[in-house]
């Protein structure tokens, strides 16, 4: 009975848990009921859990912004938006793996070199209409 146990009910157990760590509900306690109950049970218990909320990604809403401001002209807006989108990528995203926050610092470098380009940019406006 209990090779039976390990054998079937753990790796199903294991399934669920996967599903349940698409969920609010989590990994362990997915498998924890799939494993106690039954199988069919954890299952539904995962199913019927809340789904996770997506992560939204503002700093990219942002960028968008800041770009189409910047193919406008717009080279102030932009500035606003590209500074939102570096705000949000210095503070939102805390507890990354290696290579998210290797891809975070990439995004962080470029965005802060393009708002010292658009600062001379402006800059540059300013002393010509002078």
């Amino acid at each position: 009975m209990i090779i039976i146990y390990i054998a079937i009910i753990i790796p199903i157990s294991i399934l669920v848990g996967v599903i349940g760590n698409e969920r609010k509900l989590g990994f362990w306690p997915a498998f924890f009921w799939s494993a106690l109950l039954s199988p069919l049970v954890g299952f539904w218990i995962a199913i019927l859990s809340d789904k996770k909320e997506k992560e939204t990604y503002d700093f990219v809403y942002y960028k968008k912004l800041a770009k189409e401001a910047e193919q406008h002209g717009e080279i102030t807006e932009a500035l606003d938006f590209y500074t939102d989108s570096l705000v949000h990528l210095e503070n939102d995203y805390k507890n990354l793996d290696v290579k998210s926050e290797e891809g975070r610092q990439r995004h962080i470098k470029a965005i802060a070199e393009k708002i010292e380009e658009l600062n001379k940019i402006k800059l540059e406006s300013i002393k010509s209409s002078l």
